[in-house]
């Protein structure tokens, strides 16, 4: 299924979106790498514009977004917020479309890794989804905002269902001899028209598609030239295409669903009438904005009343096995067809053997293939391809062993789709698992860090990066804690919290060993690294004169209370919750890890599988349902080993 529109798509998106010329912004949010804009359109009432990821189209849908807006979506706000639109054009014909106010453009790039970036009218770049930078352009605050490096393609079109330019026309074609490439592909991606419209191009020509550029004739490229013409001529006549074999396949094995798969069986949609749509269920739309709103968002969580996070995550990996089980379906379903096809073609060979021996003697009468060495006869509404050089029988065989092929396939693919299947029943039972399952603890602030409770019941708490580092120190620091650090650059800080109770040794010793274990000692494979303790007073931002500190890092005054810590964690279950802390803090089952070269997600697989060894047989459920990535997140800087 496509993921993102092409140039052809974008024309004509955009020669409907001139209706949105003085629509007013009102409101921006952001979706992964999409921006939604609210519109408010004279006598049309409030839309979203959803631009970026490979997408662009208007509707009349509800989205749900989240409570905080981004950065990128709040700088629109301030800028653009209540402005109307000017202007809505594509930038030659590249899959870029600038969307203009009296101050301001917005100009998405709808390919692969595109951005979204606010200029002002001199293109001078004020904000950007994400910063970028090619050997070619950038895109960096402040700088001047360049366009993509154009193909050859062709830039001079009228609107869609008017006379075309002949001109700029055989100017765009006339390179297409200089190319290596296959034919598709030139026209695909130096003309960009994309793979799907290339096809269609070169099938209304007679070409095939996997011609080298080189070996065109003058006829081939007039014809090639002709068909791109009449494409963009054509009114347009848009549809979206579903697939009523997997809708109903859908329900018969989800029967409570019942009514619902045909509105997420929507598998493709085009502006005009396409080859390869020919014997397929479409469904007219009125304009081509609809067709693509519809395709977009028939598989979207489209908002009515707001479900948790988590209810979210399993809607979209509950949709994920349904598109995986409507793709195998569809696919057995064209497979079944085409070897049941093969299957008969053979059959019809025999059945008419004289017929075709005749026809072989005299094959100037009928459609000659002499590169392939083969004729075409019509017979029973079939199209029959037979070689003329070779005994009639190895052409029924040809077709037998295709269906015989083809039949393989399907009981693998009939495996795959049981396979399928299973998963879902399983996802199913989790998500039913997950509802009766007891409410989680509350979230509590140093679950943003790293942290453990010592054996003496002392909370420790030490930063993941320069900016929780930061934070510790600044913002969670209490009189009565300990400041706990490793004497070498890169070590996080961190702090005991002793609630103004006594500390013994061993916790003081457990905080150190935890702190030292995420510095850099570890990722150097250092096995003991000099440790200290201080007091808060000790800690400050104030340097020398004339020096600078980094975010993230300190100045320490006065006397440091040093030892030697050897680098070692415990990862286990306390409490029936996956732990990792100092090794005298975690209690059995756990397994030990120190420096080491075993990448962390090998290592977690073989952590797993030693903490289930060691556990009673009542324990092992739960461990089994630890997912490795749960495991990595303990293990500091991505690698290590168990000590044996």
């Amino acid at each position: 299924m496509k993921q993102e529109l092409s140039s052809l798509d974008i024309k004509f998106l955009v020669a409907e979106l001139q209706g949105l010329r003085g629509a007013r912004m009102e409101k921006f949010y952001q979706k992964d790498r999409e921006i939604h804009i609210l519109l408010h359109v004279p006598q049309r009432g409030t839309h979203t514009l959803v631009l970026g990821a490979g997408k662009l189209f208007l509707t009349k849908k509800r989205f749900e977004y989240s409570q905080t807006p981004s950065g990128f979506a709040m700088t629109l706000r301030k800028y653009l917020g209540g402005k109307k639109i000017a202007a809505v054009t594509q930038h030659d014909f590249d899959r870029v479309v600038v969307i203009e106010t009296e101050t301001h453009k917005i100009i998405a790039e709808l390919f692969r890794n595109g951005n979204i970036v606010l200029t002002d009218s001199e293109y001078k770049i004020w904000s950007m989804l994400e910063k970028q930078e090619w050997k070619d352009r950038s895109i960096k605050l402040r700088e001047k905002y360049r366009f993509p490096a154009k193909n050859h393609g062709i830039y001079g079109f009228q609107a869609f269902g008017e006379p075309q330019p002949q001109k700029e026309m055989d100017e765009a074609l006339s390179k297409i001899k200089e190319s290596d490439k296959q034919v598709v592909v030139f026209l695909a991606s130096e003309l960009s028209f994309g793979g799907e419209y290339a096809e269609e191009i070169l099938s209304r020509a007679g070409i095939d598609k996997t011609k080298n550029c080189k070996t065109l004739s003058q006829k081939e490229i007039s014809a090639i030239s002709r068909e791109i013409k009449k494409i963009l001529e054509e009114k347009p006549s848009p549809y979206v295409v579903r697939d009523k074999v997997v809708s109903l396949a859908l329900e018969a094995f989800q029967p409570e669903a019942k009514g619902e798969w045909l509105e997420k069986t929507i598998i493709d949609f085009a502006p005009f009438d396409m080859e390869r749509h020919k014997n397929m269920a479409k469904e007219k739309k009125e304009t081509f904005n609809e067709a693509v709103a519809d395709y977009f968002t028939s598989t979207a969580a489209i908002s009515s009343p707001k479900v948790a996070a988590t209810e979210k995550g399993e809607k979209v990996k509950t949709e994920k096995f349904n598109i995986r089980l409507m793709q195998q379906v569809s696919a057995l379903d064209s497979i079944e067809k085409e070897a049941e096809h093969a299957k008969k073609t053979g059959d019809l060979i025999y059945a008419n053997f004289e017929l075709f021996q005749c026809a072989i003697q005299e094959k100037e009468k009928h459609k000659i293939n002499h590169k392939e060495k083969t004729i075409t006869l019509d017979l029973e509404g079939e199209k029959i391809v037979v070689f003329y050089e070779h005994p009639l029988s190895k052409s029924a065989e040809k077709y037998y062993a295709r269906a015989k092929q083809l039949k393989e396939k399907i009981a693998r693919l009939r495996l795959e789709i049981e396979r399928t299947k299973k998963e879902m029943e399983s996802h199913k039972e989790e998500i039913t698992e997950k509802k009766i399952a007891p409410v989680p603890k509350k979230k509590e602030w140093y679950h943003e860090f790293r942290w453990f409770f010592t054996s003496g019941s002392f909370l420790c708490v030490c930063g993941r990066d320069a900016d929780t580092n930061e934070e510790l120190i600044k913002k969670r620091v209490e009189k009565t804690d300990l400041v706990i650090h490793a004497d070498i650059t890169g070590s996080p800080f961190g702090l005991l919290k002793t609630r103004g109770k006594p500390v013994d040794d061993k916790s003081i010793k457990e905080a150190l060993e935890f702190v030292a274990s995420y510095s850099r000692a570890w990722q150097a494979g250092v096995g003991v690294v000099d440790t200290y303790w201080v007091l808060p007073e000790q800690v400050t931002k104030k340097t020398p004169a004339g020096e600078y500190i980094s975010k993230g890092s300190f100045m320490v005054y006065g006397k440091k209370n040093s030892f030697k810590t050897e680098l070692r964690l415990a990862i286990g279950i306390k409490n029936g919750e996956l732990v990792c802390g100092a090794v005298s803090s975690v209690p059995e089952p756990f397994v030990v890890i120190k420096p080491g070269r075993i990448e962390a997600k090998t290592l977690s697989e073989e952590i797993k599988r030693e903490l289930l060894s060691k556990s009673p047989k009542g324990a092992r459920e739960k461990i089994e349902k630890i997912r490795a990535s749960e495991i990595e997140r303990f293990i500091p800087f991505g690698k290590g080993e168990m000590e044996k």
